[in-house]
């Protein structure tokens, strides 16, 4: 039976995911779950037949959320292969309301507006981590133009 299109792309982010998870290692990201958002730091990346595995836990600074329903500072996130989106910028899954964002520029803003949310006696949210995250894409997008 042929390969499908979904079925050739996955089978390209399996192969090309080590390299993904080298420069992901011990990185910071932009965690969102709606409604929340926090800076974490990710490890213990790993992969499988099944899927991606990492461990992400929270940097504590001000204005920022722990992790889920349970506040907690450490967790681990999963996807499988079948709906894992994932490179040295950000990794989605479809169906699994988590993402994680890599690019420096974006979570110095994100942190900087954490600060400031912090002084208002509030946490930054879910939207406001979005357009950090939205506002550097399309600049990022602008400059390669």
């Amino acid at each position: 039976m042929a390969e499908n299109s979904f079925e050739a792309i996955h089978r390209w982010q399996q192969q090309s995911f080590p390299a993904i998870a080298t420069k992901c290692e011990g990185a910071l990201a932009i965690f969102t779950e709606r409604p929340d958002a926090t800076l974490v730091r990710v490890s213990n990346i790993r992969a499988d037949d099944w899927g991606v595995k990492a461990t992400i836990t929270c940097v504590p600074l001000p204005g920022m959320s722990r992790l889920g329903e349970e506040q907690t500072d450490r967790c681990d996130i999963s996807a499988s292969w079948e709906i894992f989106f994932g490179d040295s910028v950000s990794w989605h899954a479809s169906y699994v309301p988590w993402q994680l964002h890599f690019v420096p520029e974006a979570i110095e803003k994100f942190i900087a507006l954490a600060g400031r949310e912090a002084e208002s006696g509030r946490q930054i949210d879910f939207t406001a981590a979005q357009i950090c995250i939205f506002d550097n894409t399309v600049r990022s997008q602008s400059l390669q133009k």
